[in-house]
């Protein structure tokens, strides 16, 4: 198993120095991923700030990510990441 020597942030740190960091929120809480057409359209963080999108790089666990769509996922798509 590999692991970055100096922690997880040296991959956020790299992928902030290829994107550009006034394109990425770190330390943002985020309440809801709204969507459309299959893609992420806008985030809204908990200060009800709305970023709009094109990609985005998501750590939370599915069942949690499904939980903040906008609008929610179809009937009996709740425990679709359930794997354990």
């Amino acid at each position: 198993f590999l692991y970055p020597k100096y922690g997880f942030g040296m991959i956020v740190d790299k992928m902030s120095e290829f994107i550009g960091s006034k394109r990425i929120h770190v330390n943002s809480r985020v309440s809801r991923l709204v969507h459309s057409r299959g893609r992420l359209d806008r985030v809204v963080l908990n200060d009800d700030a709305e970023v709009e999108v094109s990609t985005v790089v998501n750590t939370l666990p599915l069942t949690l990510s499904a939980k903040m769509l906008d609008p929610p996922p179809p009937p009996g798509f709740e425990g679709a990441g359930d794997w354990g």
